[in-house]
């Protein structure tokens, strides 16, 4: 089966494509197509010291609803995302297909 990884990585004070990022990974989730979100960069940089009530993580966590695993580089303390072990290149062969935002 194909698999999809929907990367969020710009800064979503400077971009709104985190935005398009966690629509495009809903709307697979919804058409019941394998995907993944992996964040990082200044994206999850703003995560890890934005408060549970930002809008960002309010959006971030519609893909809960939808069973998306989240997975970041690191340990991010008030979430329950998968931390990635290996290097980000061998976990990009694991998918199909890489979108990045």
């Amino acid at each position: 089966m194909k698999r999809t990884l929907v990367v969020i990585s710009s800064n979503p004070i400077k971009s709104v494509s985190f935005e398009q990022g966690i629509e495009v990974a809903l709307n697979l989730a919804d058409a019941e197509l394998e995907v993944q979100v992996l964040l990082e960069g200044d994206f999850l940089e703003y995560v890890q010291s934005s408060a549970s009530e930002d809008v960002v993580i309010k959006k971030l966590r519609q893909l809960f609803l939808y069973e998306v695993e989240v997975c970041v580089k690191g340990k991010v303390e008030s979430f329950d995302w998968k931390v990635i072990e290996n290097k980000k290149s061998s976990f990009y062969k694991e998918f199909s297909s890489v979108v990045v935002f």
